[in-house]
């Protein structure tokens, strides 16, 4: 595993909420200039640089002593050899594949009368069918997953654990064209050992939304004591965003399950158990 910070190393240009001195203007072309071999868009000044070089703690020390002019956006990205996800027992489900939900038919629940998070969702998504040709399994933009009719079959014979399948209708003519995937149970937490911390907190009733994994440099981990409990698919109890999402995790059975199907753009991460 090989870990990068992604992040823009530009500073505040407009007068808001804080236009950076020139001289700090001029202290992060300079830092740019060092990293610009790891640079992936010169023009917005955006690295992707490994942390383990010294490059990453100029970064850091610059970000520190300069908060209220640079960006807050802090996103780490961990690269994995096939190796090791092929010997990975269990795996974080991860997919660049993308359908977009109409959104004006999702509905879920409020996690209270006066609250601003969602809740439980109350009814089956709707898609463009074509969003979903020929595709085994995708993410959606409310932070879900979806898996082809084929493959729901396929899941199903293989005997995957605590999952449940929701249909998926088409807009046009609510055909069933794919199936949202979820758990029986969710697992108990992981917070203390990732220490993901409070993003918000509905004020009436609170409900904590933990900040995402990307804003730390280690990998997600479990504890060893806990494999015993995990199934085929699992999810956190934790969640992440106003739209109530989760991690999601699936056991090596089921990522080669996916495999056999063809899965495409599947980006699963090794989980990581500690002691």
């Amino acid at each position: 595993m090989k870990t990068f910070l992604r992040y823009d190393i530009s500073v505040q240009t407009k007068q808001y909420p804080f236009k950076a001195p020139r001289e700090i203007e001029e202290l992060s072309q300079e830092l740019f200039l060092k990293c610009s071999k790891y640079s992936i868009v010169d023009q917005t000044m955006l690295l992707l640089v490994p942390i383990d070089v010294p490059e990453y703690n100029l970064i850091m020390k610059f970000k520190s002593d300069y908060p209220e002019y640079t960006s807050k956006l802090v996103i780490y990205e961990h690269k994995y050899s096939k190796k090791e996800i092929e010997e990975a027992e269990f795996l974080l489900l991860k997919s660049k594949s993308m359908v977009i939900l109409q959104n004006n038919k999702v509905r879920f629940e409020k996690c209270c009368e006066k609250g601003k998070f969602s809740g439980k969702q109350i009814n089956s998504f709707i898609i463009n069918k074509n969003q979903f040709q020929n595709k085994v399994i995708s993410g959606t933009n409310v932070y879900r997953y979806l898996v082809s009719i084929e493959a729901k079959e396929k899941l199903e014979e293989t005997e995957i654990s605590n999952i449940i399948f929701i249909p998926v209708y088409s807009v046009n003519n609510s055909e069933l064209v794919a199936y949202q995937i979820e758990v029986q149970s969710l697992l108990q937490s992981l917070e203390p050992y990732n220490n993901w911390g409070i993003y918000k907190k509905c004020e009436n009733c609170g409900k904590i939304l933990s900040n995402t994994k990307h804003n730390f440099p280690q990998p997600f981990m479990i504890p060893k004591d806990y494999m015993k409990d995990l199934k085929d698919f699992n999810a956190t109890s934790e969640v992440f965003t106003e739209l109530a999402s989760r991690y999601y995790i699936i056991s090596k059975k089921m990522y080669k399950t996916l495999q056999i199907l063809n899965a495409k753009k599947l980006i699963c991460e090794p989980i990581k158990f500690i002691d």
